[in-house]
């Protein structure tokens, strides 16, 4: 059986025979995982989607237990709005796999021939579950892996009650420099009211310095955002690329399009949830995005900051957010970049949370 709303299961993924899906990779009635691809088909119309087949798909490949895999992440992520609802003060972060934010509205978007190892976007069924679960109204993701979601943007883009942000590594000014960082030709430099990607170039080839002048916003409850966050004030105006400054790359690009391009417009939309998209594949030590250059300082100054943003006084999201795992692929022993980055990720959030609160 299928959930209301799934893409059928592939038959197969590249060269792989078929196979016919195992009975045990549905969802048991009434489950979280039940309900999440019906509602979501409810709300914008389908974000829930399966890898699609197609000869070019090399990198997402679906097992007997992949659906079942997938649901359940979903499922987590679905338990993770029921927590930070039903907890004032408390935030959650869903420790999945597979990721989901190059998973379309149809599966691969238009013009890439993959999904990124994306099954089901689960930035977009916690929206949606908010939505229609929580009578929600405005709802916002960030996304802050070091590929562009095209995923949840071919979902959210032409929603005016979704907001959507990504900050993101390209190889050059339309992503096409050396065949384009993935995905190829996406995720080029613009901003709208609800929608921002701001595409950044590679860290400079020398040493950063030892120097920090981006300082973490500190730890604790209802201290002040950074000054270049603030709401209506600061940042960079307008729309379209010229909202952004020129030539930002590597760790400090990172920072400043946060502060002072996407964390101002995330504050005038006054969300009321808060989804980030977790992806640390831009750490340093990352086999896919280390060109990015980034270090835990800048996990932590991005985590602290977005999560500020959400419990600043009189923000309707009150501190609800809920992050999800999306890249990072460092898993050698030597360096355990993923382990080092989704740890202090969580102690961030926790040290701005009411860790006492949550169940």
């Amino acid at each position: 059986p299928r959930g209301r709303g799934l893409s059928p299961p592939p038959a197969s993924v590249g060269p792989a025979p078929a196979s016919p899906p195992s009975p045990r990779s549905s969802p048991a009635p009434g489950s979280p995982a039940a309900g999440v691809a019906g509602a979501a088909d409810a709300a914008v119309g389908n974000p829930v989607a399966l890898a699609v087949t197609n000869d070019a798909m090399h990198d997402t490949y679906l097992s007997a237990n992949s659906l079942r895999a997938a649901l359940a992440s979903a499922g987590i992520v679905c338990r993770a709005v029921d927590v930070v609802v039903g907890s004032p003060g408390c935030n959650a972060f869903a420790c999945v796999r597979p990721p989901g934010h190059h998973a379309g509205r149809r599966g691969c978007t238009p013009g890439c021939t993959s999904t990124g190892f994306c099954v089901i976007n689960n930035a977009a069924v916690a929206c949606q579950y908010a939505r229609l679960r929580y009578g929600m109204s405005r709802l916002a993701v960030v996304d802050i892996d070091v590929h562009f979601g095209n995923g949840t943007a071919d979902i959210m883009r032409d929603d005016p009650n979704l907001f959507f942000a990504s900050l993101h590594m390209v190889w050059g000014e339309d992503n096409m420099a050396n065949g384009g960082f993935y995905p190829s030709g996406a995720g080029i430099t613009e901003v709208e009211d609800t929608y921002v990607s701001v595409g950044l170039g590679p860290a400079a080839a020398e040493s950063p310095s030892t120097e920090d002048p981006w300082q973490p916003p500190p730890s604790g409850r209802h201290q002040q955002l950074p000054q270049q966050c603030a709401k209506g004030s600061g940042g960079w105006e307008g729309s379209g690329a010229d909202a952004v400054p020129r030539d930002l790359r590597g760790p400090e690009g990172f920072r400043r399009a946060l502060a002072e391009v996407i964390i101002p417009r995330l504050r005038r939309f006054d969300p009321e949830i808060l989804v980030i998209s977790a992806g640390f594949d831009g750490y340093i030590c990352d086999p896919l995005g280390s060109d990015l250059g980034l270090r835990l300082a800048d996990y932590t100054w991005a985590t602290r900051a977005l999560v500020l943003a959400a419990e600043a006084d009189g923000a309707a999201a009150q501190g609800r957010v809920v992050s999800i795992l999306e890249g990072g692929y460092d898993t050698a022993q030597e360096t355990r970049g993923l382990a080092i980055c989704v740890d202090k990720h969580v102690e961030d959030m926790r040290g701005l949370g009411n860790p006492g609160t949550c169940p």
